[in-house]
């Protein structure tokens, strides 16, 4: 078996499934608080819970209804709407929200298995393979988000865009989450129409 196509195969996924998720990672490092390791671990823990979707969908020959896969938004746009409204009501009481507030390693994976809800479709196909080729495609999209969890703390800290960043990041955050969960309901909804 060559083993540079599924690292390659699973490398082109990876990036191609997961580009869109650089806005959220972006939008984690923006706040003061938010570390490193916390982001890695909430995405591993996200990216596997969709390899381990896509390898049952693969096994099963099933496919998940557009509906189902749009559901997956209200995670996003719930806690971005909570974040407005612990922000409205901080100041409402006259004190502003505090650094220790940055998403834990549980809202990360929760907002990537949302955000990563369409990759399902892309990975059912590519896992119902098996053996060696499935434990490298595997690990490839499972670890492959590490990348950008790197490439996004680069851009968040880059010293060009981080006055800028901490200006007005904390504040678009929740509009990030809220936008992105009406994307994925969105693309549902539609699909489920067509």
């Amino acid at each position: 078996m060559n083993l540079a196509s599924p690292l390659l195969t699973g490398f082109v996924a990876s990036a191609a499934t997961n580009l869109d998720d650089l806005v959220l990672l972006v939008a984690f490092f923006l706040h003061p608080a938010t570390r490193f390791p916390k982001v890695v671990l909430g995405t591993l823990a996200g990216s596997a819970a969709l390899a381990a979707g896509g390898v049952v969908l693969g096994r099963a020959a099933l496919a998940l209804s557009p509906l189902a896969v749009g559901a997956l938004g209200l995670v996003p746009l719930w806690l971005g709407a909570h974040k407005l409204w612990k922000r409205r009501r901080a100041r409402r009481e006259g004190r502003e929200l505090t650094a220790h507030e940055a998403p834990g390693v549980w809202a990360i994976c929760g907002l990537t298995i949302a955000a990563g809800g369409d990759n399902l479709g892309v990975y059912a196909p590519l896992l119902s393979v098996r053996g060696l080729e499935l434990a490298i495609l595997v690990g490839v999209l499972v670890t492959g988000p590490i990348l950008w969890c790197a490439l996004a703390r680069a851009t968040a800290h880059h010293p060009a865009l981080r006055p800028y960043a901490m200006r007005y990041g904390r504040d678009a955050v929740p509009y990030v989450y809220i936008v992105l969960g009406l994307a994925v309901i969105g693309d549902g909804v539609r699909e489920y129409l067509a």
